[in-house]
């Protein structure tokens, strides 16, 4: 959905992780991402990528006049956390959870919810907890106060409102891994599957067999992290991966360098152009067994990607 890239990519001069999304997350949470849309307003890329949005969409326009709320300028900080990846016939995580920052009129929202015949509401731990009415995606919402609102599974939402209450939730040294991480990007990502397990989650004609991800250089890759930092002029991209071996490392090292130099070779086509000129700036190593990878992406090469990306048919998004 191109309006969530769009608030994703202007994320921008992110803190730390809010501590307090951080105490809801399962002690056993497999990947982490997270979002700080605080500063997109005030930033290059922000403004940028909120320009392209359609600037009186129906939708949003009544969801903020019934309830106040707008998006683009309520929502701060976004972490997603899962343990598993979608139960069978839902379209819910089994065992994932939405958590946001942001400014909730909560009377106001469930007002409209319970409008929109999203069924009576349940309450627990004296949270009002809404849930789908489709008892196959059995998910749940619930706004905790002004500040903060939760999405996913009713299990894992209950779950999470218990971790508020009894201060139970993930252990010192990930939180720590997490506030560096975030300290020092805008966007990022964790994850402690094996690549090769995210691959087969992927969905597909080749539901992720013959892709990339599932390829030998991936198979022994245990651990990653990426991150996404925004400056006034570029941005800049950081991932590192734990491999079974120093050897396992330099293959994954080695695949990219052969991706990156196939990019480099069909620079003269248009639609490769600007893949290639970014290409230049990689930066690939390895050590021991710890393979890392920086690339710098220019402000106007990103907006020639932008440009490039397929919008919806149906009102699509022009640049203005």
């Amino acid at each position: 959905m191109r309006y969530l890239l769009a608030v994703v990519m202007a994320a921008s001069l992110a803190p730390a992780a809010d501590q307090s999304l951080l105490n809801m997350v399962m002690p056993e949470a497999k990947i982490l991402v997270g979002v700080d849309v605080d500063h997109a307003r005030d930033t290059v890329f922000g403004k940028f990528f909120l320009s392209q949005l359609t600037k009186d969409e129906p939708g949003l326009a009544k969801m903020t006049e019934a309830t106040g709320f707008n998006p683009r300028r309520d929502l701060h900080e976004i972490i997603v956390a899962s343990i598993d990846d979608a139960a069978a016939g839902s379209k819910v995580p089994s065992n994932g959870l939405v958590l946001m920052r942001g400014n909730f009129d909560r009377d106001r929202i469930s007002t409209l919810i319970k409008t929109m015949g999203m069924g009576n509401p349940l309450t627990y731990l004296g949270q009002e907890v809404f849930t789908t009415t489709n008892p196959k995606d059995n998910g749940g919402f619930a706004i905790l106060d002004k500040t903060t609102a939760i999405l996913g599974n009713i299990g894992s939402v209950k779950s999470a409102l218990e971790r508020r209450k009894n201060g139970k939730s993930i252990d010192a040294k990930l939180t720590a891994k997490i506030q560096k991480l975030s300290a020092s990007n805008d966007i990022w990502m964790m994850s402690s599957m094996p690549v090769s397990d995210i691959a087969s989650r992927i969905p597909g004609p080749t539901q992720g067999k013959n892709g990339m991800l599932n390829g030998d250089a991936m198979k022994n890759i245990q651990q990653a992290s990426a991150g996404l930092k925004f400056t006034p002029s570029d941005v800049r991209v950081t991932a590192e991966a734990v491999a079974g071996s120093a050897k396992d490392a330099g293959a994954l090292a080695d695949v990219v360098r052969f991706i990156s130099g196939m990019v480099q070779l069909g620079r003269d086509k248009d639609d490769a152009s600007p893949f290639a000129d970014i290409i230049d700036s990689l930066q690939v190593k390895t050590e021991g067994n710890v393979f890392r990878l920086n690339i710098t992406i220019p402000q106007d090469q990103l907006q020639q990607m932008w440009d490039k990306t397929p919008a919806k048919k149906s009102g699509a998004v022009r640049k203005v």
